[in-house]
């Protein structure tokens, strides 16, 4: 399973609610939380960027109404199309492998609409109890900066086409990874389709793609880039 965007937002969601069905799953720059994505477009930071509302409208057509406390039917329709309510250790556990990406630039203006922080929370969602997860301070410090913080910069990856990444850690049970890159609201088909095919259902999760296996797909000389998620 692939998805960027909203097709992001199933591929969690496929996974989440079915975990044992992939063989892989990879996500990109995905809506993983609709309360919290209407929250980000209806009450924006005061130092913010100009953010478009129409999403928060979208959202509250969907869910019949807007998601505050004094309409908890919205709250409800909202938490059962989130990826986040799925997500877990439990699902990590289970999934055979799930790759979660974000640019970093998603979220500020022109780059996209969607705050790379909900990856991050999804990564988060995924993470063992004995492993310790981001903060809620140190997500906000690395969105507001464009750096990540007390980490070195992962290596160099040439399947994300010159990209820098910027963050990436896999946890302890093997089956999920997240990457933040030098990017927008973007999936990037190099990185996502080798990766994928290098999966099956009866094998461990591959993580490095052999260099004499990799597919340059000369019909995709660019990433996919999503203007309205």
């Amino acid at each position: 399973v692939i998805g960027v965007s909203g097709g992001g937002h199933m591929a969690l969601l496929l996974a989440g609610r079915h975990s044992t069905s992939w063989a892989g799953v990879s996500a990109w720059a995905s809506i993983t939380d609709l309360q919290a994505w209407w929250n980000e477009r209806t009450y924006p930071e005061p130092d913010a960027p100009p953010h478009e509302v129409k999403y928060a409208h979208y959202i509250e057509l969907v869910a019949g109404g807007t998601p505050t406390p004094d309409n908890p039917h919205a709250q409800v329709e909202c938490q059962k199309r989130s990826p986040m309510t799925y997500l877990s250790p439990e699902t990590a556990q289970s999934i055979h492998a799930l790759d979660i990406n974000a640019g970093v630039w998603d979220g500020w203006q022109e780059r996209g609409a969607l705050p790379f922080t909900h990856t991050l929370r999804a990564f988060n969602a995924t993470l063992p109890a004995h492993e310790p997860k981001l903060s809620q301070q140190w997500m906000q410090d690395f969105y507001q900066s464009k750096t990540c913080p007390d980490h070195e910069p992962p290596p160099y990856d040439e399947l994300y086409q010159n990209r820098t990444l910027l963050y990436r850690r896999r946890h302890s049970f093997n089956t999920t990874r997240v990457t933040i890159f030098d990017g927008g609201h973007e999936l990037l088909p190099t990185a996502a389709l080798n990766w994928l095919q290098q999966q099956h259902r009866n094998k461990p999760a591959v993580w490095k793609v052999p260099k004499d296996e990799i597919d340059w797909f000369p019909w995709s000389n660019g990433p996919v880039s999503v203007s309205d998620p």
